[in-house]
């Protein structure tokens, strides 16, 4: 706000003017609303696309290994080596695992 025009008690009648405002910081912040609009109707850069590759490629490198170990503990409960908990426990992570790669993925095709 550059000025407040009425001054205090005075009555105020419908469109009136109450107020000036800065033109430079209203300009500078349209000028930043349209340079982000710019930058989002771009596209994501060529770093956030890596960034999310990679990110992708290394879930589901985990992923596989957690489903390796949740079928080795499948195996090793049959043979009452481990418990239904730790059984569970490697299934619910390999299930984690898939749906954080599902998740990676979309971010990546984006």
């Amino acid at each position: 706000v550059q000025r407040i025009l009425p001054q205090e008690g005075d009555a105020l009648k419908t469109g009136q003017v109450i107020a000036e405002l800065d033109a430079a910081e209203l300009q500078a912040r349209r000028d930043q609303a349209a340079a982000q609009l710019a930058q989002m109707e771009a596209g994501p850069r060529k770093e956030e696309i890596e960034a999310a590759k990679h990110d992708w490629e290394a879930l589901v490198a985990e992923m596989e290994q957690a489903r390796a170990d949740a079928k080795r503990a499948d195996e090793l409960f049959a043979q009452k080596t481990v418990s239904a908990t730790e059984q569970e426990q490697a299934a619910t992570r390999a299930r984690t695992l898939e749906k954080n790669v599902a998740a990676a993925k979309s971010r990546y095709d984006l």
